[in-house]
């Protein structure tokens, strides 16, 4: 294939991802998955496919906030997405963006840090109080200590140098 050929092969290629950046995320998937049913080698069609899903991915969520975010996960990194770039660039990149700058923010800022913090110890308590059976307990303490603000903060608490046993007592103001 001459320079010519592979430049002219490159803007099918680029025309094809716009094409298919203009349906929906699930258009594209459906579209996606029927393509690479038969040939998913780099340069094929399957793979012009994945890479305008990654693409729709990043700018739907170029602007999200980390709930958002969080709260789509379960479309951008399904079952049949968990190992294709969608999920493990377009929204861990999203999401890591995001969670920084809850880290950071709750690194700076004492009162948001402990106001946050407390509030954090009295959703997992709430939970404790229910006398749930173990099972239950663990899998809602579970969400609140990975899910927004929680996970931030007690990454935040880590950064300060507070040591690994997040949640154990308030902290005093």
């Amino acid at each position: 294939m001459s320079w010519g050929e592979s430049v002219n092969e490159y803007l099918k290629v680029d025309e094809c991802k716009k094409e298919l950046k203009q349906l929906s995320f699930n258009e594209i998937k459906e579209k996606m998955q029927s393509l690479c049913k038969l040939d998913k080698r780099t340069g094929s069609n399957c793979s012009v496919a994945e890479k305008a899903l990654e693409e729709k991915a990043a700018d739907e969520l170029a602007n999200a906030d980390i709930q958002t975010i969080e709260s789509t996960k379960s479309l951008y990194c399904a079952d049949d997405l968990v190992f294709l770039p969608v999920c493990s660039i377009s929204w861990e990149k999203a999401w890591k963006k995001e969670n920084d700058k809850y880290i950071k923010f709750y690194t700076e800022n004492n009162a948001e840090f402990i106001t946050t913090y407390n509030s954090c110890i009295d959703k997992l308590e709430a939970v404790k109080s229910q006398k749930l059976d173990w099972n239950k307990e663990s899998k809602l303490q579970k969400a609140i200590k990975e899910g927004y603000p929680c996970s931030q903060v007690k990454d935040a608490y880590t950064k300060r140098g507070m040591g690994y046993s997040w949640f154990d007592k308030k902290i005093e103001e």
